[in-house]
């Protein structure tokens, strides 16, 4: 079991024994299954001087012959040691010296101290139980503490800083080597499986079909039929015709056949699965330095058939290779391969979707096979004579013909490599030069084989992106201490150079004897463009420590090839404040109270190439979803700004009262010059757009509980966030962001960021739905603001406990509002699909609430479908295909089980040291009055297309199991 041990102030400073002579004093510290702890406080007595172990409990000081040592934990009873000549002597109730007040009684530490001679390091077992202490005094980190002797002056030396602090003693600090204990691996393995939750409710029990003449008929693939307006199911049968939709026959009215079916299209989900595997080596090489290899392959299959992907990742890090006595050197080399099929592109995966759940529940979309055997034959989806088969086969498209025919596949490769100098000039002065290069390249296949219904002509893309980003910097950096404050400060001077090179065909027109061979394309567009960038900038930085302050001073300056330094004011300073008050007054039993605060101005700018493409189909109806993919490509222009950031942030931090922790924090930060898409002169451009405030409030609060053999620890963290549109830019008064022409988010003055915007119901002065002379509610052309995407507040609760060699992790979300378009709904309405189609489509009295063109309380009850009239003209379809947007905005409101994980770990005789094995629930109960898939979804899987959906991909409830073994 891992104990994490925070060290806090001693709450009593008590004088040192009378000193005669100094003497090394190592040893290792271990918990009682021989575990080493690491973070233990070890401090001479009625000093601020001391050490604490490192990540294996090892450690080592110079202490004076007769001082005492105290060792202290948080949550562990504290205990003194006497320095002899030879050994370390446990001292007695009767020996010690004013034994430090607790805060209440604590357990008797039953540890056992061996001996530690000059030349023997000793072992000693604590066991888990105690008070809390405060050692009161400069801030040194104890990592960096590499000697404690008696001197009488400062002095200085090439490698390591030196400083004064009480009594005379010089406390050593510098960058030692980590511990090297000999080669050491790590075996990783787990796999992971998947199911889909939480998808729409559908209606199984009418039939595909329409009026006819007055009757309810049922019309099947073969006359085109797109609804499911027909005969209730129960009352059809089937005439086991030679019928090739269908190997059971035609559906009929007749009594006297073999009763119709219902089918599940939901059966086309398969249950998805992951794995991973690693390994970890690292070994003591270069007289100091540490090297570290690592491996891993991550394999998942989705839960859609054919959708798969791996990763292989691999590691090398060389650490703390001591050059010279004064120069050190870090190597880190990070590598990676991804290959996917199937992956979320464009609208694949939502015209999926889309045709499986609009499919009537009297076809079978698997013609017999079953969901595995259909989604790997043809038959699934072809006729005898080689047509299409589908519940309308000029118009839609068997899921399973679009699973097997998609030809979407993603290749990825990415190396990252860096390295880090440095060079300690003295103990005050040190220079540090770090330069890396990262270079992705990827290439994506998309498109849709002729003949289907989203792409009748065929249409292929071929994309291929390379980017490059190297980056050096150096940083001359001063570090003083004095005698209970630090000062700190460094200039910098680094240099980026990007580039980004796109080469990208679309084909259009495809053969059908080669469906993905460009060359025999009717049309065919070649992209290449190369576009770079080069910024300069020059930090300053000066940090002044106190024991209870902190001050910060930060300034940028930035420039760049691609954006004038004189269309904007070059200067970007940052200014941080921190004080501990509970340091500074003494505020026991208050541990910290820190209050802060910080105000900076930052600059990013645009992207050489952008794509986030989710305004593509802003311009197009909803209808057409099924049509889009990523088809235009918005590169990076001259003229345009940087977007600038002004922030400001704020709050309390305090710990104590039991080991209760509260945070309060705000945030108040302006956006200007907002880069986003804006569609201008029949095409996109990206332009600068708006202004944009976002403020936020958030509020934590923790409790640390003690067991006998291990802690527990409860949190809760709630937060509100605010976004609005403060301005826009060059007359606009609109912009959409991400959606479609009658539904979308967009921004607009005086709105929340990312509002929802639709159709919306006619309205009189008081807000009443206005109903005309037929008894249903008169629609409006008008695009207005009919939702918020942002929640009211989140709320987050984590609970965690290490018991021994046990732990466990119990996560809880809670989100309160936040509106969702519910296109889903809206399409499922509108084809008959819906469960409340199936509910209330035979209701054959309705009245709706609203007034008439008189003013007057709607008094016309209507049937809400009625055979008589054209089906046009029921009440789900009579608005379109989308509906009135304003009657899908749902409460996208959810408590949610989002992470219970147990892990038990194994110590094992011989090579091996330690066997971890954990399980993980994640994602396990959702609790939403939301009626579509889950409210976290987003349009087409793009993160700035939160809050609409539209045949968004459902997520999933996973369990995993993971194996460590440590050797």
């Amino acid at each position: 079991m891992r104990i994490i041990f925070t060290i806090l102030l001693l709450t009593h400073v008590l004088s040192a024994a009378g000193q005669g002579g100094e003497r090394l004093v190592s040893g290792r510290l271990t918990d009682a299954q021989g575990n080493g702890l690491p973070g233990v406080s070890i401090v001479v007595k009625g000093t601020m001087e001391g050490t604490a172990t490192d990540a294996d409990g090892n450690y080592s000081l110079t202490a004076p012959i007769g001082s005492v040592l105290v060792f202290s934990f948080v949550g562990m009873q504290s205990r003194e040691v006497l320095v002899t000549e030879e050994t370390l002597t446990p001292l007695g109730p009767s020996d010690r010296r004013a034994e430090p007040k607790a805060s209440k009684p604590a357990p008797v530490w039953n540890a056992l101290f061996s001996d530690t001679t000059k030349n023997t390091p000793g072992v000693y077992t604590l066991s888990d139980q105690t008070p809390v202490y405060l050692q009161r005094g400069p801030a040194i980190a104890a990592d960096n503490v590499l000697d404690i002797r008696r001197r009488p002056k400062i002095s200085m030396g090439l490698r390591y800083g030196k400083i004064r602090v009480g009594n005379g003693y010089l406390v050593t600090t510098g960058y030692p080597p980590p511990p090297r204990s000999g080669v050491h691996v790590q075996l990783n393995s787990s796999a992971t499986i998947e199911k889909i939750t939480h998808l729409p409710a559908l209606q199984n029990s009418y039939a595909q079909g329409r009026a006819v003449d007055g009757q309810i008929t049922w019309r099947g693939p073969d006359q085109q039929e797109l609804l499911s307006w027909g005969p209730i199911v129960r009352s059809l049968s089937l005439d086991g015709s030679n019928y090739p939709y269908d190997r059971n026959g035609r559906l009929t009215s007749s009594p006297s056949l073999v009763r119709a079916k219902t089918y599940n299209p939901l059966s086309l989900f398969r249950t998805g699965l992951g794995a991973e595997t690693g390994v970890v080596v690292s070994l003591p090489v270069l007289r100091t330095a540490t090297l570290s290899l690592g491996a891993s392959r991550n394999y998942r299959q989705g839960v859609i058939p054919n959708s798969e992907s791996t990763k292989d990742n691999f590691h090398l890090q060389l650490k703390s290779f001591q050059v010279t006595q004064a120069l050190q050197m870090d190597v880190n080399a990070v590598g990676s391969i991804a290959d996917g099929t199937l992956l979320n592109r464009g609208a694949n995966l939502s015209g999926i979707l889309g045709s499986l759940l609009l499919t009537p529940p009297t076809f079978d979309n698997a013609n017999g096979l079953g969901g595995k055997k259909a989604a790997s034959s043809e038959s699934s989806y072809l006729l005898p004579d080689g047509s299409k088969r589908s519940y309308a086969p000029s118009s839609v498209d068997n899921p399973f013909a679009l699973i097997q025919n998609y030809p979407d596949r993603e290749q990825g490769t990415r190396l990252f490599a860096g390295s880090s100098l440095r060079y300690q000039i003295t103990g005050s002065f040190a220079v540090t030069a770090n330069a890396n290069v990262d270079q992705q390249s990827n290439e994506i296949i998309f498109g849709v084989p002729r003949g289907f219904s989203s792409s009748p002509q065929g249409r292929l893309t071929v994309r291929k992106e390379n980017q490059k980003f190297l980056s050096s910097m150096i940083t001359p950096s001063f570090h003083r201490y004095f005698y209970d404050s630090e000062l700190k400060g460094h200039i910098s001077y680094q240099y980026t150079s990007q580039s980004r090179e796109l080469d990208r065909l679309d084909a259009s027109g495809l053969s059908e004897n080669a469906p993905f061979e460009p060359l025999g394309a009717e049309s065919v567009r070649v992209l290449n463009k190369l576009l770079s960038r080069a910024s300069h900038e020059f930090i300053f930085n000066a940090q002044f420590h106190h024991n209870w302050l902190n001050l910060r001073l930060t300034n940028r300056s930035y420039f760049s090839s691609t954006v004038d330094p004189e269309s904007y004011l070059n200067l970007f300073p940052s200014f941080s404040a921190s004080a501990d008050l509970a340091e500074l007054l003494y505020l026991d039993p208050v541990h910290r109270l820190k209050v802060y605060s910080t105000i900076a101005r930052t600059t990013r700018e645009a992207p050489l190439i952008y794509s986030a493409w989710t305004h593509l189909t802003t311009t197009s109806g909803v209808e057409h979803y099924n049509r889009y993919f990523e088809s235009a490509e918005i590169f990076f222009r001259h003229g345009l700004l940087p977007e600038t950031e002004r922030k400001f942030e704020a709050g309390i931090d305090m710990e104590g009262y039991d080991r209760i922790s509260f945070e309060l924090s705000y945030f108040n930060n302006t956006t200007a010059h907002f880069l986003t898409p804006i569609h201008r002169n029949g095409g996109f451009e990206l332009a600068n757009a708006a202004r944009i405030n976002n403020a936020g409030l958030t509020l934590a609060l923790s409790k640390r509980f003690y067991l006998r053999h291990g802690h527990a620890t409860s949190a809760i963290r709630w937060s509100r966030v605010t976004s609005m549109v403060d301005a826009l830019y060059d007359g606009e008064t609109f912009i959409p962001l991400a959606g479609f022409s009658n539904t979308g988010l967009a921004i607009a003055k005086g709105q929340p960021f990312g509002a929802i915007y639709g159709t919306t119901f006619l309205k009189d002065d008081r807000g009443n739905r206005l109903i005309g002379s037929d008894g249903f509610p008169h629609a409006s052309n008008e695009i207005q603001k009919i939702g918020n995407t942002l929640p009211d507040w989140t709320l987050g609760i984590e609970n965690s406990m290490s018991w021994k060699r046990f732990n466990a992790t119990f996560v809880v979300d809670v989100k309160k509002g936040g509106d969702i378009w519910n296109g889903t709904r809206a399409l499922l309405d509108y084809y008959g699909r819906s469960e409340e189609t199936g509910k209330m489509r035979d209701l054959g009295s309705h009245l709706f609430k609203g007034v008439d063109l008189s003013g007057q309380p709607n008094a016309m009850p209507v049937a809400l479908y009625d055979p008589s009239k054209p089906v046009e003209e029921n009440y789900w379809m009579r608005y379109g295909i989308a509906g009135v947007s304003e009657n899908y905005i749902e409460d996208g409101s959810w408590i949610r089980l989002n992470e219970v994980s147990f892990s038990y770990t194994f110590n094992l005789p011989g090579a091996a040291k330690t066997i971890k094995a954990s399980i993980a629930g994640r994602n396990l109960v959702m609790i939403t009055p939301y009626s579509g898939v889950d409210p976290s979804s987003s349009l087409f899987g793009y993160a700035n297309g939160g809050g609409l959906d539209l045949f968004n991909l459902p997520s999933t409830r996973s369990f995993s199991a993971q194996l460590t073994l440590k050797i």
